[in-house]
């Protein structure tokens, strides 16, 4: 029993993430489909896309259609060499979804061992890796992409070993590693960090690193092959996207750097503020305090905790100008392909940068063991209490605890949102039979997951004249509804109903039991449209032209108007 308890304590970081992981599985056993997940950016989109196309056999297809946006060429869609939409594939939706999670929580904790071995080396006791890691993993991170966050201390880690020695061996790593990733979530900003990290060596050194040169052509040459339905879309298609039509800024200067501490100190998915941001920014005045009052100016300067923080600094201040007008004028003439490209994204790399720091400054403090796992402890605690959407540990457990005190939760979770057993009872009983279909009062996600095709949908790129007849379908709205007007015309990644009633852009459910529909009902005819699946009674459905075929559902969480056009 002592070897055993003591070879536990050896390895304190490895069991606690085994508890961690013993503890939610018995939680996502016994709650099965009553567990929350984020809908904005998950739920209400990539998530259902996924299903959709298992469902629909598009994985590996070519020269195919999706059942959503009226017709979407399948190359829009993602990647076939993305581990995340190939669990989709392999397994049904849900165990897709929570075995991504448990990976993306397992690679960071690896990734960051790797990377803490290539900083320190074996002298450093890899715990204070592996929990900084695991840390890492549970962070609130856009959900669709696990792998692409999980996998940065990897790639940073090699990066580090090629800039100190040429290896060959880690050019075909370099090239696969795109596979784990996305060009337009990550791939543009690590070529982009690639590159501006070669020319700061080169002014500094006055020497280039052509190896350097070397992994930023390895790397994008894996995301042209990794991303080549995007690229191809992009530059060989020949169609224009939505992203042509996307505003430019409506910031001022000003405002940015107002904007830019905000998102320094409070950037929702990275939970650094009440825990991480003070210990690294407290250390970060500490160091350097140190080096000015010893006069040793160059610690500042070579200082690679310096440099991390001015990168957290540098993705911070991208994110803020995005919405200046100038800025964005700028890139579009300079670098016209990145027109439209969501360049606020720099601030994804933070959730890494915050627990790298974080990292470092464990090992550099000369304070006893059971402290420093105390901080580890304080971070995890952190991290699990950040009360954000992005958040699904803070409201499992609030789930959690209200069925330990027998109380049914309000919490919308994943078997609500979509209720395949209603929606499939409405199917049966209209007859459904693939027509296209709309949603109203409720995210058209809903419906993509439920098998029923959709003339609407949210989606970031699409061609623009199928924004044109889209926007030519809800015109009657949009032109009594300025803000409606703004958001499609000005962006158009919800190709939504709109209603002047509706309550919240991201949850788009209407306030009330009735609303009018304002549509265009001889476009609607011209596109094929068939079926509006409504949660709120159509007050002109007549007037428009539909007829309703049944009201479903006992408000559990939903109530479902289905109206019919002949």
């Amino acid at each position: 029993m002592k070897a055993i308890l003591k070879k536990a304590a050896d390895n304190w970081a490895a069991v606690f993430l085994l508890a961690f992981f013993a503890v939610t599985l018995v939680y996502i056993v016994t709650a099965g489909d009553g567990i929350y997940l984020q809908i904005h950016d998950n739920l209400d989109s990539n998530i259902a896309i996924y299903k959709m196309m298992k469902d629909s056999r598009l994985f590996w297809s070519f020269g195919t259609r999706a059942p959503m946006l009226g017709g979407l060429d399948r190359n829009y869609l993602v990647s076939d060499l993305n581990p995340y939409p190939l669990l989709h594939m392999a397994f049904p939706t849900l165990a897709a979804v929570i075995t991504a999670w448990y990976l993306k929580i397992a690679m960071a904790a690896a990734g960051f061992v790797f990377l803490g071995r290539t900083v320190y080396g074996r002298e450093c006791d890899a715990n204070l890796f592996a929990a900084c890691g695991f840390i890492y993993g549970i962070m609130p991170t856009y959900p669709t992409t696990p792998f692409g966050f999980a996998s940065l201390p990897i790639l940073m880690a090699v990066m580090i070993r090629l800039y100190r020695k040429w290896d060959v061996r880690y050019i075909p790593v370099l090239v696969l590693y795109p596979m784990l990733s996305y060009f337009s979530v990550f791939g543009l900003f690590i070529c982009g960090f690639i590159l501006l990290f070669f020319i700061i060596d080169f002014i500094a050194r006055r020497k280039p690193a052509w190896r350097i040169l070397a992994a930023l052509a390895a790397v994008s040459a894996g995301y042209v092959i990794a991303d080549w339905r995007l690229f191809y879309v992009m530059f060989a298609s020949g169609e224009e996207t939505i992203r042509s039509t996307f505003a430019d800024g409506y910031a001022t200067t000003l405002q940015a750097l107002k904007l830019f501490g905000s998102v320094f100190v409070k950037h929702l998915p990275s939970a650094q503020t009440y825990f991480l941001l003070p210990v690294c920014a407290a250390y970060f005045l500490f160091i350097n305090g140190r080096y000015i009052l010893r006069k040793e100016y160059k610690g500042i300067s070579s200082d690679p905790f310096n440099w991390l923080m001015l990168w957290q600094a540098f993705n911070c201040m991208v994110y803020a100008l995005e919405n200046v007008r100038w800025f964005k004028n700028l890139i579009g003439t300079v670098f016209p392909p990145l027109k439209g490209m969501a360049l606020n994204r720099t601030v994804w790399f933070s959730p890494f940068i915050w627990c790298f720091m974080f990292m470092m400054v464990l090992i550099r403090l000369s304070w006893k063991s059971g402290v420093k796992i105390l901080l580890c402890l304080a971070a995890f605690i952190s991290v699990c209490t950040w009360k954000s959407p992005h958040n699904h540990i803070y409201y499992n457990a609030g789930i959690a605890a209200d069925r330990i005190a027998g109380e049914e939760t309000d919490m919308m979770t994943y078997g609500k949102f979509y209720s395949p057993a209603l929606f499939g009872a409405i199917k049966e009983d209209i007859g459904y039979n693939g027509e296209w279909s709309v949603a109203y009062g409720m995210h058209p996600g809903i419906l993509i997951y439920n098998d029923i095709a959709t003339l609407d949908g949210y989606f970031p790129i699409y061609p623009i004249g199928y924004k044109d007849r889209f926007r030519k379908l809800i015109a009657p709205e949009l032109e009594q509804d300025p803000e409606n007007r703004d958001y499609f015309d000005n962006w158009g990644g919800k190709a939504y109903i709109f209603s002047k009633d509706t309550e919240s852009k991201q949850l788009f459910n209407i306030d009330g039991e009735e609303s009018e529909m304002l549509i265009d009902p001889v476009a609607f005819r011209e596109m094929g449209g068939k079926y509006v699946f409504s949660t709120v009674k159509v007050t002109n459905a007549e007037t428009l032209g539909f007829r309703l075929l049944g009201v479903y559902g006992d408000g559990m969480p939903y109530v479902i108007h289905v109206y019919g056009m002949d």
